[in-house]
């Protein structure tokens, strides 16, 4: 079948009205790395002066941008176009992240997406954006915590991006422990029965002062299993201690034509 030049004419003034229909908005400037076009976030400031910090010390540019409406475009395609537009990172080794945001209403499920620039999606692959996105970010979204939600994620994106810190590592230290620790108290339940019930049958259920004190002596070894369990490194607050870490502001360095290909990951709730 072959396509008339009238047809294929008619179908690309068709794409050209449809991506027509997607309004980006322009590039803020003077340049700013918070855009809360949809005014969900609280902590704007800081949030902003972290980000330039980091962008000074580091050279990467991640911006966080929330709007009401994605022009019918996927949350995927709408950061993918915005960072190319905004120039999202730097050309030479387009490091650009961003981080879009849109809220859930009475009418239209929220959306949320991590897209990292031709340059980091190496660091910040689709597995791990996504796993981000469900793990930190989701669960404060259906609570309405939109500031949590990403601080939450920059906990994690920030120290990648930096080489600070690695997909392995965050893989394991989010993985699930409760389950774990229930299973722990369980064993040791189970084998301090056993123990006691094997101690009675041998005869060694009472005993004197002497014996007493070598098994209370003994016990203090045990305690160790009362300490606190600690899972990771990067767990409770140090989602608030991104913003004093990378604290101070000034400066925009990590714009200048940093270029996406679609990478990364998208959730909704």
């Amino acid at each position: 079948m072959r396509i008339s030049r009238n047809h294929l004419i008619l179908l690309v003034l068709i794409a050209v009205a449809l991506l027509a229909h997607a309004e980006i908005p322009p590039a803020p400037n003077p340049p700013r790395r918070v855009n809360d076009f949809a005014g969900v976030l609280h902590n704007v400031g800081v949030l902003e002066d972290s980000l330039a910090a980091f962008a000074r010390n580091t050279g990467n540019g991640v911006v966080v941008v929330t709007v009401n409406d994605l022009d019918g475009l996927e949350p995927w395609d709408y950061a993918y176009q915005l960072g190319r537009k905004w120039g999202v990172g730097g050309s030479k080794h387009n490091n650009g992240v961003v981080v879009l945001l849109k809220p859930k209403t009475a009418s239209s499920k929220g959306q949320v997406t991590i897209a990292p620039g031709y340059g980091l999606e190496g660091v910040l692959t689709d597995a791990l954006c996504k796993r981000i996105i469900e793990k930190e970010m989701i669960p404060e979204l259906k609570n309405n915590n939109y500031d949590g939600a990403v601080w939450k994620a920059l906990r994690i994106i920030l120290p990648v991006v930096a080489g600070e810190y690695n997909e392995k590592e965050y893989m394991v230290d989010s993985e699930d422990t409760s389950d774990m620790v229930i299973e722990l108290i369980i064993y040791i339940i189970f084998f301090a029965f056993i123990i006691i019930k094997v101690r009675e049958i041998l005869g060694y259920g009472g005993g004197g002062g002497g014996g007493g004190g070598r098994r209370n002596g003994g016990s203090s070894g045990t305690g160790t299993w009362g300490g606190p369990i600690i899972i990771g490194g990067w767990g409770g607050g140090s989602s608030s201690s991104g913003g004093s870490s990378w604290g101070g502001g000034g400066g925009f360095s990590g714009f200048g034509g940093g270029s996406f290909g679609g990478g990364g990951a998208s959730g909704s709730w």
